[in-house]
């Protein structure tokens, strides 16, 4: 609900029809992911514990404010909101914005910014795709995305929605995220061009497969390095030539262990074969850096590609 200034996100629609039935916690075919998953390499986690799902992700609501899209920061208030809109607009080049609506469903949490609804969800997306597209033209071409720790579908529903050239893989080492990105995938009305591969599948899937880049949108600095390694001998093994990676942890790119210290992820990307060719702000302004929607930290943003 809004607050008594009206300054806080409009209600949220209720569920679409049939969302009920599906979106439950005991659910067979999110039971049947938990049973395969376990004791996969890439299922180890140092965050995404059962417990950690259970008490942040409101499976009905799973793109409100939570450990998919976090949304209520002190760095995300409504002003900075505000901010970010007018930012990414200016800066919307291939105009994402006609092409891409908020709704608020499933309980995303939106603003109305001089009549134009937005999102996390949204405004994020837009500044990945167009980072992207700057970098690696997926605009112009065919391209095949692989999605590492895909969450919910987000930035796949966003991509093929935008670019009718865009083939996207959604793969996630958390049964709950395979199982809501099929459901989301398809209630876009988009799984034709962004597919969920089950993680059990992954390697054999890919195996062979064109993939022009890789991304790994704040999931690496939640994953211990066991499973980023996994990923990593993957996408080494079938010749991914780019990674993109968003991290938690401003300018670092470092693991989250369970017990004892974090991992410098650099070393090991550039040891397969990757070197760094682009570390971006997100906003591509100090003034908006600092004030624009981030986490607790700045975002940057890493493009690896092979040598």
């Amino acid at each position: 609900m809004r607050d008594p200034e009206g300054t806080g996100p409009l209600p949220s629609p209720p569920l679409p029809s049939g969302a009920h039935e599906v979106l439950r916690a005991d659910h067979p075919l999110l039971a049947e992911y938990e049973s395969r998953y376990r004791g996969h390499p890439a299922s180890t986690h140092s965050q995404w514990s059962s417990d950690y799902i259970q008490r942040e992700v409101d499976i009905r609501f799973f793109r409100g404010n939570s450990a998919y899209v976090w949304q209520q920061w002190d760095v995300a208030d409504p002003f900075r909101y505000g901010l970010a809109t007018y930012f990414t607009r200016l800066h919307d080049r291939l105009g994402l914005f006609e092409c891409l609506a908020e709704d608020g469903l499933f309980g995303a949490e939106t603003y109305d910014v001089v009549g134009v609804l937005v999102s996390r969800d949204l405004l994020d997306s837009i500044s990945e795709l167009t980072f992207l597209d700057d970098e690696l033209g997926i605009s112009e071409r065919d391209v095949t995305i692989l999605d590492i720790g895909a969450g919910y579908g987000r930035l796949a529903h966003r991509a093929t929605t935008a670019f009718g050239n865009v083939t996207y893989l959604c793969a996630d080492g958390v049964p709950l995220s395979t199982f809501l990105s099929g459901y989301y995938l398809d209630f876009r009305d988009v799984a034709e061009r962004a597919s969920v591969i089950p993680l059990d599948e992954v390697a054999e899937t890919i195996a062979g497969r064109r993939i022009d880049v890789a991304v790994n949108i704040h999931s690496f600095s939640e994953a211990p390095f066991s499973a980023i390694e996994w990923w990593l001998d993957v996408i080494t093994a079938n010749d991914v030539q780019h990674l993109m990676i968003v991290p938690n942890t401003d300018t670092r790119l470092l693991s989250k262990e369970r017990d004892g210290p974090k991992v410098d992820l650099r070393p090991v990307i550039e040891a397969r074969g990757y070197e760094l060719v682009r570390m971006r702000p997100k906003y591509v302004s100090d003034f908006m850096q600092k004030r624009g929607l981030h986490d607790r930290f700045p975002t940057y943003y890493f493009l690896f590609s092979r040598r």
